[in-house]
């Protein structure tokens, strides 16, 4: 029968390797979509085209749409309860170590979770 210390590391190195590479890649692509917006910029501004001042000001601003801290409230608040789950599965295989250790990394996606969603219901309600 496989120890709970072999399976903690493996599940811990996993896990916080791919939160560093799925924001990395969130970084990549937020600057891909920056430097197209520019490019257009400044093609429109090469054939003497107008362009419009709120435009500008969004794409220089970084703004973000409204729902993505909906979205990613959701996201993370699923990511807590795939942990969660799979915790459950190695309870009932006898882990119960792995078990209260991954309900412990379960409480960082579903705590940013819960601010998100926090964010998102404050900015609703302003008018």
């Amino acid at each position: 029968m496989i120890e709970y210390k072999q399976l903690v590391v493996p599940i811990a190195l996993f896990f916080f390797v791919s939160i560093i590479v799925i924001a990395l890649i969130n970084m990549f692509f937020n600057y891909l979509n920056r430097r197209l917006a520019l490019e257009t910029i400044k093609v429109a501004l090469k054939k003497d085209q107008p362009i419009d001042r709120e435009l500008i000001e969004t794409i220089v601003s970084g703004k973000s749409n409204s729902n993505s801290d909906l979205r990613m409230g959701w996201l993370l608040a699923t990511v807590a309860c795939a942990f969660i789950l799979l915790g459950l599965i190695l309870l009932l295989l006898g882990y119960k170590a792995i078990f209260v250790a991954l309900l412990g990394m379960a409480c960082f996606p579903g705590l940013l979770s819960m601010t998100y969603l926090m964010f998102y219901f404050k900015a609703k309600e302003k008018p």
